[in-house]
């Protein structure tokens, strides 16, 4: 997680303080239990993935997703991704940023070094958290060069249709 230090100065510094302080806490807190979510979210489609349910997966998507992504779209990529990259492994996330949608909930963007049992890639999620429930708003994924001399125009075609 990355943050910015910004200081407000209104009246008397010590008691501005304690209120900014309080105010920021919970702001955190609030922040890194969405970031929970979504980390949680990000799990639950990786499993979805290797079961080839990504339909569910669109249809858990938000309306915003779904506008810039047919549901064949998405079935194309999980089973570009299965057969040329493999099963998912493992996933360690690296870092993630939240903002404030207002009235919408949480942008948790986060971002992972995913190891799949043919490649390695970064993804990168966007999640809408609200009520502790998370949607996707985008997805994308980067797969590794490997050293493999087969790894040449199928994976940047690969590589454009995980933009979504």
């Amino acid at each position: 997680m990355r943050l910015g230090q910004v200081r407000l100065s209104l009246g008397d510094p010590v008691e501005i303080d304690q209120v900014t302080g309080q105010a920021v806490t919970n702001y955190l807190n609030n922040l890194t239990s969405k970031a929970e979510v979504a980390d949680k979210a990000t799990q639950q489609f990786h499993t979805q993935l290797n079961q080839g349910k990504c339909q569910e997966v669109y249809e858990q998507a938000t309306e915003m997703f779904k506008s810039n992504t047919s549901k064949s779209d998405l079935i194309n990529l999980c089973s570009v991704i299965k057969t040329t990259y493999g099963s998912i492994e493992t996933a360690q996330q690296t870092d993630w940023w939240g903002s404030s949608a207002e009235q919408e909930g949480e942008y948790i963007l986060a971002r992972y070094i995913t190891r799949l049992s043919k490649s390695t890639a970064r993804e990168t999620f966007v999640w809408l958290v609200k009520d502790d429930k998370a949607q996707l708003v985008n997805y994308e994924m980067y797969p590794q060069q490997s050293s493999s001399s087969s790894a040449t125009s199928s994976d940047s075609s690969s590589r454009s249709a995980a933009n979504f």
